[in-house]
């Protein structure tokens, strides 16, 4: 996410809203009908059907009701190009897993798929990526009715570190630490783990798990 990050949604549970305008007093006999004591009874609430922004709640609502209560299995990228890879699936499912931890990027850096992020290339991350298509592996493993949580290391990122030294924590000197650590405050690494946050969501991930989203204990 271990440090977890997910996306929160606001979940609203009124399904009916009252109009307003309906509210408001009329002077007709008609909107006020005279009770058995001679009062005038209040003209009763009118309910509209819920919008779809609260159809759209309700639904965000269920999403994070099931992530909060995942049964996970995690893996690796390589893993996803094995022959026995839909056993693994068929299996995870038949023990009552309903979602998979599946790697972008591990703290080495590399990325498990051709990251299409100018800065992913320029660095050799995207090179000798074990997966061919992205969202194709995705979808197969959603396809079991499972969920995928893809999974980016943060800040420790070893292949970055080397390639961008200008990245990395610096020393009061202004030199890069060589612990293979990213600087958490720099405004270009933070771009980096952005883009890589969409684009797992462009290619259909049910959540993003950040990992090492914190400044290094080493050195």
């Amino acid at each position: 996410m271990q440090i977890r990050a997910r996306f929160a949604f606001t979940a609203s549970l009124a399904l009916f809203v009252a109009s307003p305008a309906l509210a408001a007093p009329r002077t007709t006999p008609e909107s006020h009908p005279v009770r058995g004591d001679g009062a005038k009874a209040e003209a009763p609430a009118i309910a509209k059907p819920a919008t779809k922004a609260s159809h759209d709640d309700k639904k965000a609502s269920a999403r994070m009701a099931r992530a909060e209560n995942a049964r996970g299995l995690y893996v690796r990228g390589e893993t996803t190009t094995k022959k026995d890879f839909d056993n693994l699936l068929e299996k995870a499912v038949q023990h009552g897993l309903d979602t998979v931890v599946l790697d972008a990027k591990d703290y080495d850096g590399l990325l498990t798929y051709p990251s299409k992020v100018a800065l992913a290339i320029e660095s050799g991350a995207t090179k000798h990526a074990p997966i061919e298509d992205f969202a194709a592996t995705i979808a197969h493993i959603k396809s079991r009715g499972l969920r995928v949580a893809v999974r980016v290391s943060c800040f420790e990122d070893e292949l970055m570190a080397k390639a961008k030294p200008s990245m990395s924590v610096q020393s009061k000197a202004g030199r890069a630490y060589p612990i293979g650590w990213l600087d958490p405050s720099n405004p270009e690494v933070q771009a980096y783990v952005l883009d890589l946050v969409k684009e797992a969501i462009a290619s259909g991930a049910d959540e993003v798990q950040l990992d090492y989203g914190r400044y290094p204990v080493l050195g």
